[in-house]
């Protein structure tokens, strides 16, 4: 029996693009990909959000830089963002799109 190929979860093209983005390393294949806008999580202080790589909910401080990794929303109706170090699920009425500043 031949064994089912796992779909990864994760959107690992934009993710990759968002990593060159941070660091400044623009090739000549993260050049044919469009920008991707930032945002930023609304408030102070801190917010536990559930991080599916993590399989744990995570303290995430509020006010912070993010991108959307994917728009799909969960069952829960949270998108999936990265801050720079980690994977996290949080409600879109919490999220407000900042461009690129």
């Amino acid at each position: 029996m031949a064994k089912k190929e796992k779909k990864s979860k994760y959107d690992t093209v934009r993710i990759k693009q968002i990593i060159r983005q941070i660091s400044g390393k623009f090739d000549e294949e993260s050049q044919q990909n469009d920008l991707i806008p930032s945002a930023m999580i609304n408030g102070s202080g801190d917010i536990w959000c559930w991080s599916p790589e993590k399989r744990e909910f995570i303290k995430i401080n509020r006010g912070i830089k993010i991108y959307i990794v994917d728009f799909e929303k969960d069952n829960k109706d949270r998108l999936m963002v990265y801050d720079g170090s980690n994977i996290f699920m949080i409600d879109e009425e919490e999220i407000t799109e900042i461009g690129f500043n």
